[in-house]
């Protein structure tokens, strides 16, 4: 595929991170429970939600694949954040470079930071803000250059259980729903946490089929 280089499309990547960065980010405080950031998630469409303390210090971070995975363990919808949210945080600092920023979210394989300055939360930079700058430079690049050849999928009879188990141990957030080679659709972990919520985390429906 072609790489893109961040100076052809008007990023110069000494440029300090605030340009790309979501400076008025969703978050979520320690004390509150995993029903409050799935409403979060939700709502804001993000699927990294820093997690704050009181005096809204950054305390931890959370993505719908840790809620998934506690969900599966157990965890109810009462359950304190603080208690499973992930506390070694790579977070960047709202002076550095988008070229320090980058290098950070790929040795750590992370796909967004958390965004600070002096230990506060700031704003959070993710994936989608490269991709929302770039991609007005880049639509001529054509999909097959890019995507993924053999994907992972799923067939139509697999259980909400069993798909919220592939996601969490595939970590693929996007599963299409695949039968006799014809694609029926795609199933997301924000269309999981939706059902999760509509369903009022009543445990017996995750048993039912994904289609």
């Amino acid at each position: 595929g072609n790489m893109i280089k961040l100076e052809d499309v008007g990023i110069s990547t000494s440029d300090n991170i605030t340009h790309i960065a979501n400076l008025s980010p969703a978050y979520v405080f320690d004390f509150e429970s995993i029903s409050n950031v799935i409403k979060t998630i939700i709502t804001s469409g993000h699927r990294r939600i820093p997690v704050v303390s009181k005096n809204n210090n950054l305390a931890g971070i959370l993505t719908y694949m840790d809620i998934l995975d506690g969900l599966l363990r157990g965890l109810t919808r009462n359950t304190q954040i603080a208690t499973f949210m992930t506390k070694e945080i790579i977070f960047c600092d709202l002076n550095e470079s988008i070229l320090s920023v980058l290098q950070k979210m790929r040795i750590s394989k992370r796909g967004g930071l958390p965004v600070i300055k002096n230990m506060k939360l700031a704003g959070i930079v993710s994936e989608r803000d490269f991709i929302r700058t770039i991609s007005r430079k880049y639509f001529d690049t054509t999909v097959i250059e890019v995507m993924t050849h053999k994907p992972f999928f799923i067939p139509p009879q697999t259980s909400i259980q069993n798909c919220m188990k592939a996601m969490v141990n595939t970590h693929y957030r996007r599963l299409p729903i695949v039968e006799n080679k014809e694609v029926l659709g795609i199933v997301t972990g924000l269309d999981i946490l939706h059902f999760i919520n509509e369903v009022n985390y009543n445990p017996m429906r995750m048993g039912e089929n994904i289609s």
